[in-house]
């Protein structure tokens, strides 16, 4: 069975790239290549400006792979080597009013796709991912304010009031690391949505996304700080396909970061779709072992 390539890069015989990867501008997903350091810190801001101007606020921590990669770990839990395990919490803020959103968990198994998982040259690997997320902590049967819920349109689970069982969403990504970091990802998978407010059917849809992101300058210049800087450009769809007489509908949002790479990566972005400009964000994260 193929293992993945990823280990702390401070032991001798590492195979992490010296070039490190491009984070998601939406991480949801917790890459094991992005995940080197073994665990994973993060929170997110964004300030929505559709309708009521608002608040949301996004924490997450992902354990990853060289989380497992000490010796006295591989004998108890060397099954876990190729997966890795997140936990997303939200707020948001209205008007004053504060609102305590889903949480989700999830859990993700890597295949690396030999003999492309070449690092420190080039990374190619597929994820399959299976999450559920809860209905809003605030009220379970109360609807988000239509600024959240236009504004998160793409996210079942921001945008309405139930579970969202995501049982296998499959991506493939490459990360190119000879010298500057290039990465190229797209995925879907199905959702099935359990609402939890009167009235409401049980939604099927199909989510989506794809994400392009580069850096400005080599990583061989060491005295320059540009190197670790990137912009990255990420597109996510969700596609309702059937929830009783309502019609298919297609939501999109597309964002554009940049972010600077690091033990402690940040960056700002900004979201729109077709119709209108939807906010700004700034992101914080942070990894470890």
């Amino acid at each position: 069975m193929a293992s993945l390539a990823i280990i702390p890069r401070a032991k001798a015989e590492s195979a992490i790239p010296s070039v490190q990867p491009v984070v998601a501008v939406d991480d949801t997903r917790t890459h094991a290549p992005v995940l080197f350091e073994g665990y994973q810190l993060g929170a997110t801001y964004r300030y929505l400006f559709h309708g009521a101007n608002s608040d949301l606020v996004t924490a997450q921590v992902g354990i990853g792979p060289a989380a497992f990669d000490e010796i006295h770990t591989q004998a108890v839990l060397g099954w876990v080597r190729n997966y890795s395990f997140r936990v997303r919490a939200t707020a948001t803020d209205i008007f004053g009013q504060r609102r305590w959103g889903p949480l989700t968990l999830a859990i993700t198994r890597y295949l690396p796709v030999e003999p492309f998982a070449i690092a420190p040259l080039l990374y190619l690997h597929l994820g399959i991912e299976t999450a559920v997320s809860t209905p809003w902590a605030s009220g379970r049967r109360d609807l988000p304010t239509d600024a959240i819920g236009t504004a998160m349109n793409v996210d079942t689970e921001l945008a309405s009031n139930g579970w969202s069982l995501r049982p296998a969403s499959a991506y493939v990504r490459a990360d190119l690391l000879l010298c500057r970091s290039i990465a190229l990802e797209v995925g879907a998978g199905p959702e099935a949505f359990v609402p939890t407010v009167p009235n409401a059917r049980t939604e099927y849809d199909v989510r989506f996304h794809a994400l392009f992101g580069i850096s400005f300058a080599c990583v061989h210049e060491r005295d320059s700080w540009w190197k670790n800087l990137d912009a990255v450009i990420e597109y996510r769809g969700r596609a309702k396909l059937y929830s009783g007489d309502d019609p298919p509908n297609i939501f999109s949002e597309m964002s554009l970061e940049l972010q600077h790479r690091g033990k402690l990566t940040y960056g700002a972005f900004i979201s729109t779709n077709i119709r209108s400009f939807l906010g700004v964000g700034l992101r914080l994260q942070m990894g470890g072992q």
